[in-house]
């Protein structure tokens, strides 16, 4: 593939969104309180645990699609939207609560620690307007919703009172299912552990853990690919990818199945720029992922990507699959096939061949795919706060997101579809 078409393949497909992060992190938050008691030997607590887990997830999904408290301020506000709305508001009672709450503790001659608990709040706030729920602790829904009330005539009157509302009340359901569970069980919501997930170092030696894709499933490129395919007659019909269509993605994948070469890197998140760059093993392994791909499409079946290397190899070839179309196909092959209405559904069809979209949360904002500006190791590529760094940490883990990290990426998902595309 030359250096001009990789340069034109951009993530530019806003229709194409992974999970959120809010969305990650209420979900994570949600597994808390069912797994609390996921484990315990009593029927009963476990029930409990599970209850709570589907109340928590009912709260959280409705926060996320804006349905908290529509009565109260007459219209539907999405969390997420409330947040970044309200950060004056957020900020004023913040502010306020750190100020006035220890010097009412003091004069009624409570012991406290003032400057634990300003640094608490400070945090919890910082948390909130990250969207870290799940790393926050049950002190941290009570200090948030005390001071969104404790400060109410700081923004009752302002034009995001009912941003903050909304806010406020999420955290107050978040106490009152946390009592709920103690409760039931006399023992609340558990704190989230400290997260301790660093990502692998770098390395030039191939991982071949159990389930894993390595040599023994290389491809015998390009012979596997040369025989003529019949495209009209193994796709269209009741198959969701026209011939043309498929026509088009096999000969992107083949493009860049021809790629390999340290200089001219497919599409990549920045976490993966440099396993390409540094081990010649990884970048054959990603490599094989298309023509894996390839070989698919070559036996007539629509690709189902079993890897996340593989799903990460589908958006490229889509990608410039569309590029083609774009470019104008003079293929006398291309041009002999019989036309479809859904000749152009790339992102449809794309979505409906990903079981999810995790694998774009890879691509931090900003990101590309193809810039060349990492620093020469993967503590330079993985920023704090980018949603990298934390899909590949503890949020990653408890929203069970798994084989993000480059080096899990040739880990198949299902064993028993290991050789679908062997021809």
């Amino acid at each position: 593939m030359s250096a001009t078409r990789h340069s034109d393949m951009t993530c530019r497909d806003s229709s194409r969104t992974p999970r959120s992060r809010i969305t990650l992190e209420l979900t994570a938050l949600a597994e808390r309180f069912r797994s609390t008691w996921a484990t315990s030997t009593y029927a009963k607590e476990r029930a409990a645990g599970e209850d709570l887990g589907k109340k928590a997830q009912i709260l959280l999904d409705h926060a996320r699609q804006g349905k908290l408290c529509v009565k109260l301020i007459g219209r539907t506000i999405p969390l997420e939207q409330a947040i970044e709305t309200a950060m004056p508001g957020l900020d004023a009672a913040a502010l306020h609560f750190i100020t006035v709450l220890p010097k009412e503790m003091a004069e009624r001659g409570y012991g406290f620690d003032a400057e634990k608990f300003r640094t608490d709040v400070l945090n919890a706030f910082d948390s909130l307007k990250h969207h870290q729920f799940s790393q926050m602790k049950v002190i941290d829904f009570d200090n948030l919703q005390a001071a969104l009330s404790k400060g109410e005539h700081l923004w009752k009157n302002k034009t995001y009172k009912r941003e903050v509302q909304v806010v406020k009340e999420f955290f107050l359901h978040l106490v009152e299912l946390s009592e709920e569970l103690r409760r039931r069980l006399g023992r609340g919501l558990d704190d989230p552990k400290a997260s301790t997930t660093r990502p692998t170092p770098l390395s030039s030696v191939e991982v071949r853990p159990p389930m894993a894709y390595t040599r023994a499933n290389y491809v015998d490129w390009p012979r596997c690919v040369d025989a003529i395919v019949d495209w009209a007659g193994k796709f269209g019909g009741e198959s969701e990818v026209s011939p043309r269509m498929a026509y088009r993605l096999f000969a992107a994948a083949c493009e860049i199945s021809d790629l390999d070469n340290v200089d001219f890197p497919p599409k990549l998140p920045k976490v993966a720029r440099m396993y390409w760059k540094k081990s010649p093993s990884w970048r054959r392994g990603f490599v094989e992922c298309h023509r894996r791909i390839a070989c698919q499409l070559r036996k007539g079946l629509v690709p189902q990507p079993n890897c996340t290397g593989e799903e990460m190899a589908l958006y490229g070839i889509f990608d410039l699959a569309e590029d083609l179309g774009r470019d104008g196909m003079d293929d006398d092959e291309y041009l002999a096939l019989p036309s479809n209405p859904s000749d152009e559904d790339f992102r449809d069809v794309l979505s409906s061949l990903v079981e999810d979209e995790d694998a774009l949360m890879l691509f931090d904002d900003g990101d590309d795919g193809y810039s060349s500006d990492e620093g020469g190791g993967a503590d330079d590529i993985l920023h704090p706060r980018s949603l990298a760094t934390e899909i590949l940490g503890n949020l990653g883990e408890m929203a069970n997101v798994v084989n993000l990290h480059p080096e899990e990426w040739f880990l198949a998902f299902k064993e028993e579809r290991m050789q679908r595309h062997v021809v």
